[in-house]
């Protein structure tokens, strides 16, 4: 679960993530990102158009609450980040198929906040 600190909540400042911040995508997600000097702070995104089922969203959701738990003390930069789900990926319910996903979603992340400088090394 990932803390209350680390949470990006308001929609005001999530639109504002997404009009004034910068966007890169990869293969499965697309991260947006606004720098700020207060903390690092994250929100999800699954759109309704690409996963129908609201129990498969808040899966992927929780899933892409995990990896960046597991990754929050690699990040350095302060920043409000929006990680919005493509949906390519078919969402199958079985275990196997969730650690595949989540293995691949893991690597993508990995990929895009080293793109981005977030990670220190």
């Amino acid at each position: 679960m990932l803390n209350k600190q680390y949470r990006l909540k308001n929609k005001k400042e999530i639109a504002f993530v997404y009009k004034s911040g910068k966007k890169t995508a990869g293969k499965n997600l697309i991260l947006r990102f606004i720098l700020n000097n207060k903390q690092l702070r994250f929100a999800f995104v699954v759109s309704k158009n690409k996963v129908k089922k609201a129990v498969e969203r808040n899966k992927i959701k929780r899933m892409l609450r995990v990896i960046i738990n597991a990754k929050i003390d690699k990040i350095i930069k302060k920043a409000d980040i929006v990680i919005e789900y493509k949906g390519y990926i078919n969402f199958i319910n079985s275990k196997e198929e969730y650690k595949k996903i989540k293995i691949i979603l893991d690597k993508e992340i990995d990929f895009l906040f080293q793109q981005n400088n977030f990670y220190s090394f």
